[in-house]
Parts: C-alpha cells; sequence; structure tokens
C-alpha cells in the first residue's frame, strides 16, 4: 500500500513540472500588439499617369498594409498602372476649289487629349477642262472638281518663255556658245510664244541672235557691267505686241546706278518692258531677272525692289528669269505674295529639274531654279512646261532647259471672275 501511494505522489509531482513549464513557456512570447490602422485613399490611373490602390498605414508604427485587418503587409502602396489613350479618328475636311481644308487627327476618348494634330491643307485649285463646254451664254472651260467655276474661252491668251542660254566662255569645250548658237537660234525661231526672256547674254551673243532672228521677233538686250559684258534679253513677237517702254535697273540699295546689293559679289541686273496687246489694247508689265547664285538676301531683296517698282505703274505683271533657288525658300515665299507661279499652279504642268548642268536629265526628276510668276489680279496660269529637249543625241541648248508658260490674261477682270453654272 506505501509502496502505491509513493509511486502516485512521484506521478502527481511531475505533473505539477510539466505544467509549470508550459505556463513559462507562454510567458516568453506574447501575443502579437494589434494595430491601429488608417484608410488611405488611393488615385486611379489616367491614360499617361500610374496609380495606387487603396492602403492603410498604422498610426504607431507606420506600416503598411493592404487590407483594413493588418494582415497583408506590404513596403509600398501597390501601383495601377496607366490605361494608355483611347484614340478616335477626328475626322477631316477635304479642301475644295477655293476652300482650305483640314487633315484627319486623333484624339483619346477617355480623356480628350489631341494626339495626332490636324493640319490645314491648302485649296485644290481649279483644274479646267481641256476642251470647252457650250452652255447657254457662251463657249466656258469649265472646273473638273464639279465646283460650278467656269471661265470663257474669250480671253486673251499670252505665251512666255524663259531660258538662260548659258554665257559665251570657251570653259564649256565643245559645248561653248560657238557651237550652240546655231542650235539655240533654230529653237528660238521655230518656237511660236509672246515674250522670251534669256538670261546670260553676252553682247556678242545678242549680236548673233539677233542677226539670225526671225523677222516676227524684236530683241532687247541690256548689260550688266558695261560693254562686251554679260546682261539679260527679252525677245517679244511684234506682230502681236507693240513695244511702249524699255528699261534696266541694278538690284541693289542704289538700282539705278551700277551698283552690288546686299552682299551680292556679282552685279546682278532686272530688264523691265512694257508690252501692249494689239488685239486688245491690254498692257503687260515684263520683268525678266537673273537673281543671285549664293546669297538669299540679295533675293530676297531683289524680288521687292521689282514688285515696288513694278506697283508704282499697276499693269498686270510677268516676271521670268533664272531665280537660283527652289519653291519653298523665302525668295520664292516673297515673290508668291503677290504673284502666282504657273509651274505650282497651272491645270497642266510639268515638274523637274531646269538646269542640266550638260547633263542628260529624264523627265521629271530634279528641282527647278527657272520660273515663270504671273499677276495674280489680271492672270491665270493654264500650261507649264519644261522644254526637256536635245539637239540630238551629243549636243544641248544650254546648261538649262527653257520653259514655257501660257497665260490666261483679262484686262477687265472678266475673265477671272467665277460665273454660276445654270
Amino acid at each position: 500500500m506505501k509502496k502505491l501511494l509513493y509511486i502516485l505522489s512521484l506521478l502527481l509531482l511531475l505533473s505539477l513540472l510539466i505544467v509549470g513549464a508550459t505556463a513559462c513557456d507562454a510567458d516568453e512570447e506574447p501575443p502579437a500588439p494589434e494595430h491601429s490602422l488608417s484608410e488611405v485613399k488611393g488615385k486611379r490611373a489616367s491614360c499617361t499617369k500610374d496609380g495606387i490602390e487603396d492602403y492603410f498605414v498604422c498610426d504607431d508604427c507606420g506600416r503598411l498594409f493592404s487590407d483594413e485587418n493588418g494582415e497583408n503587409e506590404i513596403e509600398e502602396p501597390i501601383v495601377i498602372k496607366a490605361t494608355g489613350h483611347s484614340e478616335v479618328v477626328d475626322k477631316g475636311v477635304k479642301p475644295t476649289c477655293t476652300e482650305g481644308g483640314l487633315s484627319d487627327g486623333k484624339y483619346c476618348s477617355s480623356c480628350g487629349e489631341v494626339t495626332v494634330e490636324r493640319k490645314k491643307l491648302a485649296p485644290t485649285g481649279h483644274t479646267l477642262s481641256t476642251t470647252p463646254t457650250k452652255l447657254k451664254e457662251g463657249s466656258y472651260y469649265m472646273c473638273k472638281n464639279g465646283c460650278g467655276y467656269k471661265r470663257s474661252v474669250h480671253y486673251s491668251e499670252l505665251s512666255v518663255r524663259s531660258f538662260n542660254i548659258r554665257l559665251d566662255t570657251p570653259n564649256d569645250g565643245d559645248n561653248a556658245w560657238t557651237y550652240r548658237k546655231a542650235n539655240v537660234i533654230s529653237y528660238i525661231n521655230g518656237e511660236d510664244f509672246d515674250v522670251m526672256c534669256l538670261q546670260e547674254v553676252k553682247t556678242s551673243q545678242y549680236n548673233d541672235i539677233k542677226s539670225g532672228l526671225a523677222s516676227r521677233y524684236t530683241i532687247v538686250h541690256y548689260e550688266r557691267q558695261g560693254a562686251g559684258s554679260e546682261g539679260l534679253a527679252v525677245i517679244y513677237n511684234n506682230e502681236r505686241l507693240n513695244l511702249l517702254e524699255k528699261s534696266m535697273f541694278w538690284l541693289s540699295e542704289t538700282p539705278d546706278v551700277q551698283s552690288l546689293g546686299w552682299g551680292a559679289s556679282h552685279y546682278r541686273i532686272c530688264v523691265n518692258l512694257l508690252l501692249e496687246m494689239k488685239s486688245t489694247g491690254a498692257k503687260i508689265d515684263v520683268y525678266n531677272v537673273h537673281l543671285d547664285h549664293q546669297v538669299e538676301a540679295a533675293r530676297v531683296n531683289g524680288i521687292k525692289l521689282i514688285l515696288e517698282r513694278a506697283s508704282v505703274k499697276n499693269y498686270p505683271i510677268v516676271l521670268a528669269g533664272d531665280f537660283n533657288c527652289t519653291t519653298g525658300t523665302e525668295t520664292m515665299n516673297e515673290a508668291t505674295e503677290t504673284l502666282i507661279n504657273t509651274q505650282a499652279d497651272a491645270p497642266e504642268t510639268e515638274l523637274g529639274a531646269t538646269h542640266n548642268g550638260y547633263q542628260r536629265i529624264p523627265e521629271g526628276e530634279g528641282k527647278s531654279i527657272d520660273f515663270i510668276l504671273v499677276d495674280k489680279r489680271w492672270m491665270s496660269p493654264l500650261s507649264f512646261d519644261i522644254v526637256n529637249k536635245y539637239p540630238s543625241a551629243t549636243e544641248f541648248y544650254s546648261d538649262h532647259f527653257a520653259i514655257t508658260a501660257k497665260v490666261a490674261l483679262d484686262p477687265d477682270d472678266s475673265v477671272l471672275r467665277a460665273y454660276e453654272t445654270e
């Protein structure tokens, strides 16, 4: 009996020891403290900027949690990626013959931001039919675009040419003037034109052309730097035109005395003829020019001087020659404020190089530096052509091609009106 009581006492003591050890362990690992969480509102993502989700921050320890129970701790707010634009096409406006338009654009349907801006489009201009249409009030060239514009066939038509014939210099070897002059004179006589402006004409070349010129043509020549020097010449058809006035001036700050202008290294002149059409009495103010080949300021100011002088007389202007620049330059932009570039605006036109450098140039390739410009007020271009041809397989007329424009002239403005179709 005593032995049984002893065993029970040992078992009780052992159980008390185990319970005490467990209580001690519990004291060493106290329960985790509760966080005092405050909600922080997130930010929606936009088309171009990231956003963040709602999150919670502990007011006591500053730790971040993605949930309100503080069970999911995070290093930083969860990022919501930008959505990107939802692009919608902003339909453009098609240009008409006389009114400009707008190209297609794009904008975001979510935020309204313009992603592709609409650009202004220039008027297309009238495209005239090649044969007249008979209407109740007469015959007209109709605009093929269907806008209702028409032009009476009873206008005066002027044929204008410009040709840099290349000066007489032995440096050209087999292409020197002595080998080319017969072909050039034959070419001039074989064409039917009203006015032809020639550039780089030395006195000896003027004498050669004058002696070989057909009787229906008369030539006027001015030198830019004294006897025998290079100059400009204008040929006009004396069967159709009367010469009323002729003059020349230097392209410089002092145009009435021989002088260099605006930084140019060469003397530059302009030859001016006032012509009268025998059939209608219309007066044509013709300016022949060879602008500077190096200095843009000289070209721009030369154009300004010509237009200033022309404005005093106030007749329909024709300005033709070697501009030594291309379209889109400051010089051409200045000129086309007042005048029409026939190459750019004629219904029938040709693009390509006008300077060939005694090299064969395929039609339509290269850029033009020779132009024929006409007065916006009284004239309208009908056609423009680069005379890209050669006397033979091995010969050249010049290091430039001749250019030609046909122009509708209306001395009393009636031709350039847009009539209503019936």
